[in-house]
């Protein structure tokens, strides 16, 4: 597929070495065992500075934070955590001195916690990515959507590295907290919620467009990773994780971004099948209208 995404300028195993990939995965296997006994805890503390958000016509203001000093952030609520996921997550609090604390996202990646092959044969880590190389990557796509912070994604306040409680290198993204949101998942599955907020809800995935139309394309976008804000007569959502995020080519971009809509609707619909009757037609109707505009995929 032409894709522009982040492109590491090395790597730090061979993967295709037998005995290099034997000892990093000895090694995550120990340092997992030492996070384990001593992780990251509510009340942590950490010194770092933050990049300065953009500024956006219509967006959210920013969180209030200097940009030009170190800032103590003290760790909160874990809203991810444990052992073999992408990243652990946690609301972090600024705290200024004589100033209104405020909430940040930590998204960390600390390698031994995040998902590695059990076996340390490389035929099982071909696909192994580094967990380096996926907090680079995602600071990357923020900053290329500088323009869309705010907006239709979080303010990104930058990328850090850190030392976890255990002594291992880990990588920090700071990021805006959407104070009120909730999952798309959690969302169209509460209670209470009428055919006509889903309909709000539909309008509000329209704008994914809106991310898509510079041929950019989410490849994880899927309901957990959406964020759904506002009242039900003015509802608005955000992307929240951006990990797998590429630009398209102009000769694919739109038929990826068709695909990718489709892709969501079927999330949807999926988390939406405990439901009948009208709401059922109406998710029938959405995947009607975006076959319909699907383009031939590209000759090959």
């Amino acid at each position: 597929m032409p894709v522009e995404s982040y492109i590491p300028n090395s790597h730090p195993v061979d993967l295709s070495n037998r005995q290099a990939v034997a000892e990093y995965h000895s090694q995550l296997v120990a340092d997992r065992r030492a996070a384990l006994l001593s992780g990251f805890t509510a009340d942590l503390r950490f010194e770092l500075d933050i990049a300065k958000p953009p500024r956006n016509p219509g967006a959210r203001h920013p969180p209030a934070l200097p940009s030009n000093a170190l800032i103590t952030f003290r760790l909160a609520e874990a809203l991810q955590s444990g052992p073999g996921k992408h990243s652990q997550v946690w609301t972090a609090i600024a705290e200024l001195p004589g100033g209104t604390p405020t909430t940040v996202v930590f998204k960390i990646l600390q390698p031994s916690m995040c998902e590695y092959p059990e076996e340390a044969d490389p035929y099982y880590w071909a696909d192994y990515e580094f967990p380096g190389h996926l907090a680079e990557g995602e600071a990357w796509a923020y900053d290329h959507l500088a323009q869309k912070q705010g907006l239709l994604i979080p303010y990104f306040l930058g990328m850090r590295t850190i030392i976890a409680p255990s002594g291992e290198r880990a990588w920090v993204l700071m990021l805006e907290y959407i104070a009120g949101g909730m999952s798309l998942r959690s969302y169209i599955q509460s209670p209470g919620r009428t055919l006509a907020d889903t309909c709000n809800i539909r309008l509000s995935i329209e704008t994914l467009t809106e991310f898509m139309a510079d041929g950019w394309c989410n490849l994880d976008a899927v309901p957990r990773n959406v964020i759904v804000t506002g009242t039900p007569e003015a509802r608005r959502i955000l992307l929240i994780d951006l990990t797998y995020t590429v630009r398209l080519r102009a000769e694919e971009e739109e038929y990826q971004r068709v695909a990718a809509r489709r892709k969501l609707f079927n999330d949807i619909y999926y988390a939406l099948e405990d439901h009948t009757g009208e709401l059922e037609q109406f998710m029938q109707t959405i995947g009607s209208q975006v076959r319909s505009r699907r383009p031939a995929p590209p000759r090959l």
